[in-house]
């Protein structure tokens, strides 16, 4: 979502387009002072004007004297863009700012991965403090003016490098604490970050003691964003490792990298040495947490959101890319469930289009997946009524459901292995809501995109997999005194336990980790009835069975 609030007259908001500060020659598509003339708050030691420092031994160019803060916003072009904004902090000690190689090359590698990069020029010389005010302006203006360059006010989040690690430091444990006495309308847009790098951060521990600054430490929880670390052993990484340590202690999702070999200030400047891989981990974890999603998966997400809100059919994927893939379509379903079903939420996994028949008609080569959230649940030996006036159609599915025995985020090699991780076979039936879609020549994207869980299932007593060869399992499905089917597990295509280890690796190759204890389901055995009225009654072999009632 984005937002846009035109500032009132007598405001100062100072934005300009120029052309003159190069990056590598090319120029800021925008510029903006972030305070008026006099406002602001904090403290520096800066007198200006800004001047470049001369005759330092370094291979790049480095700033000071900066009174007057500013951001320079840095955009990718459209055929990259994804929508993610990146707020660069250059580090410099509080002292200078390594301009050129913490900041321009940085936001120059950042716009080829299709995101947009604004480029702080924060108050120095002056106190961390002073720069984290600085920086959270910078992030409130980014939100303010992100139509100008279609950035997703979502996925706003800061790199920053040795003393900006610091500074990005504040902003992560300061979420809804805004450091200054807000001044206008830019301080109405939030500026909290949704996901933070710190690289060879330096200046986080206190000196006498060596641990956590209490200014961080006493600010840690699970109100942070995720965090993704890089250092050198030799540099001072002690920063990094007592900060991922604190961050693991307070559940804070963070991501550590330590190389071996490798000096300080780095950047994103090419490298022979494992640390010149730094930048490509921190795409893969951007990745891995949604934030590299292409922008029409993200626009394709919002509308489906609106749709299941408003309890309207499942968008169509055509407007938004008619050459949209099955990869794309996962990533969107996977967008959806991080948005809406946390961890902790999730119940279990789903595998749909078992038979060689259904996959054959879908034109698939293995099923699809889902996820199953815990609130859908249902234990079997408790009476199920459920009234169609309230649920509005559903569909009933007879499943076999496997408990996982091992914490999984690898690949299964073999049928066998996928056997050999099962603790228990588990009698299921799923009961989902029957979603209208609106018409698509891309009908597969809009059924993965939207498989994300069950309205209902109803989940048996756990059997031991000594005691039952799934493949021989025999499933009836009675509705009243009515046979609709009749079915074994080998329906599913290579047998069960190949089918299981087909859903468990598109799984995690979807990005899902599968805790012991897991429920996955197989299925769809026997096809998809649309629920009528009445008592409904699985038989599983002569294991179980499974009774439910459905009211008009």
């Amino acid at each position: 979502m984005s937002f846009h609030c035109k500032a009132p007259a007598g405001i100062f908001l100072l934005w300009i387009s120029i052309f003159g500060s190069p990056i590598h020659g090319l120029g800021a598509d925008h510029t903006f002072l972030l305070w008026p003339e006099g406002k602001a708050p904090g403290q520096t030691r800066a007198k200006g004007p800004e001047k470049r420092l001369e005759n330092r031994p370094r291979p790049f160019y480095q700033l000071t004297e900066i009174a007057q803060p500013s951001l320079e916003i840095y955009t990718p072009n459209e055929d990259l863009r994804t929508g993610t904004m990146i707020l660069v902090i250059p580090g410099g000690g509080m002292q200078r700012l390594a301009y050129e190689h913490e900041g321009l090359e940085v936001a120059q590698w950042l716009t080829r991965q299709g995101i947009v990069a604004g480029v702080l020029k924060y108050r120095v010389p002056g106190p961390a403090l002073s720069g984290a005010m600085d920086a959270q302006r910078a992030i409130s203006l980014m939100r303010q003016h992100a139509e100008k360059w279609q950035g997703d006010t979502d996925s706003l989040g800061c790199l920053g490098f040795s003393a900006g690690g610091e500074i990005g430091l504040w902003m992560s444990t300061r979420q809804t604490d805004r450091l200054y006495t807000p001044l206008d309308s830019t301080d109405d847009f939030s500026c909290h970050l949704d996901f933070a790098g710190l690289i060879y951060s330096g200046g986080l521990l206190d000196r006498r003691s060596g641990e956590l600054k209490n200014d961080f430490r006493d600010h840690l929880g699970n109100h942070m964003p995720p965090v993704f670390l890089a250092h050198a052993l030799a540099d001072q990484s002690q920063n990094s490792l007592h900060l991922a340590l604190a961050l693991k202690q307070a559940k804070v999702p963070v991501e550590c990298h330590l190389f071996q070999h490798g000096v300080h200030g780095f950047g994103v400047r090419p490298s022979h040495l494992p640390i010149g891989q730094w930048h490509h981990h921190f795409i893969n974890w951007l990745d891995a947490i949604g934030h590299s999603d292409p922008a029409y998966v993200r626009a394709y997400v919002t509308s489906l959101e609106k749709a299941l809100k408003g309890s309207k059919p499942i968008p169509a994927v055509d407007p938004w890319n008619l050459q949209a893939s099955m990869e794309e379509a996962y990533m969107a379903q996977t967008r959806w469930i991080r948005r809406h079903l946390p961890p902790h939420e999730v119940g279990g996994f789903k595998g749909a289009a078992a038979s060689a028949a259904a996959q054959e008609k879908m034109g698939l080569e293995g099923p699809l997946v889902g996820v199953l959230p815990l609130s859908g649940a249902t234990d079997s030996s408790q009476p199920l009524t459920l009234s169609l006036a309230k649920t509005g159609p559903i569909a009933i599915e007879t499943e076999i459901g496997y408990r996982i025995a091992v914490d999984i985020h690898y690949e299964i090699l073999s049928p066998e292995q996928a056997r050999e991780s099962v603790a228990a076979i588990v009698p299921v039936i799923e009961l989902p809501r029957q979603w209208p879609s609106e018409e698509s020549t891309q009908p597969l994207f809009q059924t993965i995109a939207s498989n994300i869980g069950s309205f209902r299932y109803l989940v048996g007593k756990d059997i031991s997999p000594e005691e039952l060869d799934p493949d021989r399992l025999k499933m009836t499905l009675h509705h009243q005194n009515d046979l609709l089917h009749q079915v074994e597990g080998s329906a599913a295509k290579g047998g069960q336990f190949s089918n299981l280890m087909k859903i468990m690796n598109q799984l995690t190759r979807n990005g899902h980790t599968l805790p012991a204890g897991t429920l996955i389901i197989s299925g769809a055995l026997g096809g998809v009835h649309t629920a009528e009225p009445g008592t409904y009654s699985a038989q599983f072999g002569d294991t179980q069975t499974l009774t439910f009632n459905i009211q008009p």
